[in-house]
Protein backbone atom coordinates (compact mmCIF):
# COMPACT_ATOMS: atom_id res chain seq x y z
CA UNK A 1 0.00 0.00 0.00
CA UNK A 2 2.64 2.44 0.75
CA UNK A 3 4.38 1.69 -2.69
CA UNK A 4 1.16 3.04 -4.61
CA UNK A 5 1.12 6.56 -2.78
CA UNK A 6 3.46 8.29 -4.70
CA UNK A 7 1.80 6.78 -7.93
CA UNK A 8 -1.51 8.17 -6.30
CA UNK A 9 -0.11 11.57 -5.72
CA UNK A 10 1.48 12.15 -9.21
CA UNK A 11 -1.51 11.37 -10.64
CA UNK A 12 -3.41 14.08 -8.63
CA UNK A 13 -0.85 16.47 -10.14
CA UNK A 14 -1.45 15.88 -13.34
CA UNK A 15 -4.68 16.04 -13.27
CA UNK A 16 -4.69 19.20 -11.50
CA UNK A 17 -2.71 20.47 -14.15
CA UNK A 18 -4.61 19.35 -16.64
CA UNK A 19 -8.05 21.16 -15.05
CA UNK A 20 -5.63 24.34 -15.39
CA UNK A 21 -7.21 27.17 -17.65
CA UNK A 22 -4.79 27.75 -20.63
CA UNK A 23 -3.85 31.16 -19.21
CA UNK A 24 -2.86 30.02 -16.11
CA UNK A 25 -0.46 27.59 -17.36
CA UNK A 26 1.14 30.04 -19.44
CA UNK A 27 1.52 32.61 -16.55
CA UNK A 28 3.09 29.66 -14.52
CA UNK A 29 5.08 28.89 -17.42
CA UNK A 30 6.06 32.32 -17.68
CA UNK A 31 7.03 32.69 -14.07
CA UNK A 32 9.17 29.48 -13.93
CA UNK A 33 11.11 31.28 -16.90
CA UNK A 34 11.51 34.33 -15.38
CA UNK A 35 12.28 33.15 -11.92
CA UNK A 36 15.32 30.73 -13.84
CA UNK A 37 16.43 34.24 -15.92
CA UNK A 38 17.06 35.81 -11.72
CA UNK A 39 18.72 33.01 -11.03
CA UNK A 40 21.20 33.37 -13.49
CA UNK A 41 21.87 36.82 -13.37
CA UNK A 42 22.21 36.80 -9.45
CA UNK A 43 25.03 34.05 -10.43
CA UNK A 44 26.79 36.27 -12.52
CA UNK A 45 26.49 39.22 -10.46
CA UNK A 46 27.76 36.40 -7.56
CA UNK A 47 30.69 35.95 -9.89
CA UNK A 48 31.73 39.20 -10.51
CA UNK A 49 31.68 40.05 -6.69
CA UNK A 50 33.79 37.17 -5.98
CA UNK A 51 36.31 37.95 -8.99
CA UNK A 52 36.72 41.70 -7.32
CA UNK A 53 39.81 42.62 -4.89
CA UNK A 54 37.48 44.06 -2.63
CA UNK A 55 34.06 42.17 -2.27
CA UNK A 56 32.42 45.15 -0.59
CA UNK A 57 31.17 48.51 -2.49
CA UNK A 58 31.35 49.98 1.00
CA UNK A 59 28.77 51.98 0.60
CA UNK A 60 24.95 51.22 2.37
CA UNK A 61 21.86 50.05 0.48
CA UNK A 62 19.64 52.70 -0.71
CA UNK A 63 17.36 54.34 2.09
CA UNK A 64 14.78 54.17 -1.13
CA UNK A 65 14.93 50.59 -1.12
CA UNK A 66 14.18 50.09 2.29
CA UNK A 67 11.00 52.21 1.64
CA UNK A 68 9.88 50.44 -1.35
CA UNK A 69 9.91 46.96 0.74
CA UNK A 70 7.96 48.06 3.19
CA UNK A 71 5.64 49.40 0.84
CA UNK A 72 5.65 45.95 -1.01
CA UNK A 73 5.18 43.86 2.23
CA UNK A 74 1.90 46.28 2.66
CA UNK A 75 0.80 45.26 -0.73
CA UNK A 76 0.81 41.57 0.05
CA UNK A 77 -1.04 42.07 2.58
CA UNK A 78 -3.68 44.09 1.03
CA UNK A 79 -3.73 41.69 -1.93
CA UNK A 80 -3.97 39.01 0.87
CA UNK A 81 -7.05 40.28 2.10
CA UNK A 82 -8.54 41.48 -1.25
CA UNK A 83 -8.57 37.38 -2.34
CA UNK A 84 -10.47 36.31 0.77
CA UNK A 85 -12.61 39.41 0.27
CA UNK A 86 -12.97 37.81 -3.57
CA UNK A 87 -13.12 34.14 -2.32
CA UNK A 88 -16.43 35.23 0.12
CA UNK A 89 -17.97 37.27 -3.00
CA UNK A 90 -17.28 40.64 -1.20
CA UNK A 91 -17.30 42.63 -3.85
CA UNK A 92 -16.45 46.72 -2.62
CA UNK A 93 -14.21 45.39 0.21
CA UNK A 94 -12.42 43.38 -2.55
CA UNK A 95 -12.25 46.27 -4.84
CA UNK A 96 -11.49 48.68 -1.73
CA UNK A 97 -8.48 45.85 -1.40
CA UNK A 98 -7.42 46.23 -4.78
CA UNK A 99 -7.04 50.10 -5.02
CA UNK A 100 -4.83 50.12 -1.96
CA UNK A 101 -2.78 47.48 -3.82
CA UNK A 102 -2.64 49.82 -6.75
CA UNK A 103 -1.46 52.74 -4.81
CA UNK A 104 1.43 50.75 -3.02
CA UNK A 105 1.94 49.51 -6.59
CA UNK A 106 2.46 52.82 -7.68
CA UNK A 107 4.33 54.16 -4.68
CA UNK A 108 7.02 51.19 -5.17
CA UNK A 109 7.81 52.01 -8.36
CA UNK A 110 8.73 55.80 -7.25
CA UNK A 111 10.58 54.44 -4.83
CA UNK A 112 12.81 52.15 -7.09
CA UNK A 113 13.53 55.36 -9.31
CA UNK A 114 15.09 57.37 -6.16
CA UNK A 115 16.46 54.10 -4.89
CA UNK A 116 18.15 53.98 -8.77
CA UNK A 117 19.09 57.62 -8.36
CA UNK A 118 20.36 57.15 -5.30
CA UNK A 119 22.50 54.33 -5.82
CA UNK A 120 24.01 55.95 -9.04
CA UNK A 121 25.21 58.97 -6.43
CA UNK A 122 27.15 55.97 -4.10
CA UNK A 123 28.15 53.63 -6.60
CA UNK A 124 29.42 54.96 -9.80
CA UNK A 125 31.72 57.01 -8.13
CA UNK A 126 33.87 54.05 -7.62
CA UNK A 127 34.84 53.45 -11.31
CA UNK A 128 35.93 49.66 -10.50
CA UNK A 129 33.03 48.39 -9.05
CA UNK A 130 30.57 49.74 -12.44
CA UNK A 131 30.65 46.31 -13.71
CA UNK A 132 29.58 44.30 -10.45
CA UNK A 133 26.93 47.29 -9.87
CA UNK A 134 25.33 47.39 -13.31
CA UNK A 135 24.17 44.37 -12.45
CA UNK A 136 22.14 46.04 -9.55
CA UNK A 137 20.29 47.76 -11.96
CA UNK A 138 19.51 44.67 -14.35
CA UNK A 139 17.98 42.68 -11.55
CA UNK A 140 15.93 45.40 -10.23
CA UNK A 141 15.30 46.96 -13.87
CA UNK A 142 13.96 42.77 -14.51
CA UNK A 143 11.76 42.72 -11.52
CA UNK A 144 10.68 46.93 -12.15
CA UNK A 145 9.25 45.17 -15.55
CA UNK A 146 7.22 42.69 -13.80
CA UNK A 147 5.96 44.94 -11.37
CA UNK A 148 4.56 46.84 -14.18
CA UNK A 149 3.26 43.63 -16.10
CA UNK A 150 1.17 43.40 -12.33
CA UNK A 151 -0.06 46.64 -12.30
CA UNK A 152 -1.70 46.19 -16.07
CA UNK A 153 -2.85 42.69 -14.54
CA UNK A 154 -4.54 44.64 -11.84
CA UNK A 155 -6.17 47.32 -13.53
CA UNK A 156 -7.49 44.64 -16.06
CA UNK A 157 -8.98 43.02 -13.07
CA UNK A 158 -10.02 46.34 -11.01
CA UNK A 159 -11.85 47.87 -13.82
CA UNK A 160 -14.70 45.52 -13.87
CA UNK A 161 -14.84 45.18 -10.02
CA UNK A 162 -15.11 49.21 -10.16
CA UNK A 163 -17.91 49.53 -12.67
CA UNK A 164 -19.85 46.70 -11.37
CA UNK A 165 -19.83 47.47 -7.53
CA UNK A 166 -22.57 50.07 -7.75
CA UNK A 167 -25.23 47.53 -9.29
CA UNK A 168 -26.74 44.57 -7.29
CA UNK A 169 -27.22 42.84 -10.21
CA UNK A 170 -24.34 43.48 -11.98
CA UNK A 171 -22.42 42.70 -8.77
CA UNK A 172 -23.76 39.33 -8.28
CA UNK A 173 -23.17 38.02 -11.59
CA UNK A 174 -19.22 39.11 -11.39
CA UNK A 175 -18.85 37.53 -7.91
CA UNK A 176 -20.06 34.13 -9.10
CA UNK A 177 -18.37 34.33 -12.39
CA UNK A 178 -15.90 31.28 -12.53
CA UNK A 179 -13.78 33.35 -15.13
CA UNK A 180 -13.22 36.26 -13.06
CA UNK A 181 -12.25 34.19 -10.11
CA UNK A 182 -9.49 32.30 -12.35
CA UNK A 183 -8.45 35.79 -13.05
CA UNK A 184 -8.21 37.00 -9.25
CA UNK A 185 -6.39 33.88 -8.34
CA UNK A 186 -3.54 34.71 -11.05
CA UNK A 187 -3.28 37.98 -9.76
CA UNK A 188 -2.93 36.88 -6.44
CA UNK A 189 -0.35 34.28 -7.34
CA UNK A 190 1.55 36.52 -9.45
CA UNK A 191 1.56 39.48 -7.16
CA UNK A 192 3.69 37.21 -4.27
CA UNK A 193 5.45 35.89 -6.90
CA UNK A 194 6.91 39.53 -7.57
CA UNK A 195 6.89 40.39 -3.41
CA UNK A 196 8.96 37.19 -3.10
CA UNK A 197 11.22 37.47 -5.71
CA UNK A 198 12.03 41.46 -4.19
CA UNK A 199 12.38 40.18 -0.96
CA UNK A 200 14.76 37.97 -2.15
CA UNK A 201 16.67 40.46 -4.23
CA UNK A 202 16.77 43.18 -1.09
CA UNK A 203 18.04 40.53 1.68
CA UNK A 204 21.09 39.41 -0.84
CA UNK A 205 22.03 43.50 -1.93
CA UNK A 206 21.57 43.59 1.81
CA UNK A 207 24.11 40.66 2.55
CA UNK A 208 27.11 41.66 -0.45
CA UNK A 209 26.65 45.21 -0.23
Amino acid sequence: MLEKKPIVAERGLLRNLRHLHPYQTMMYMAMIGSGFLFTVILIAYTARRISLPDASFHISIPKAFFASTAVMLLSAVAMKLAHIYSQKDQLKKCTYMLVSVLVLAISFSVFQVVGWLEFYELAFKVPAKNMATSYVYFLTGIHMFHVLLAIGFLMYVLIPFVKNSRNVVNELILVTNPYQKKKMNMLFVFWYYIDVVWLVLFFYFAITF
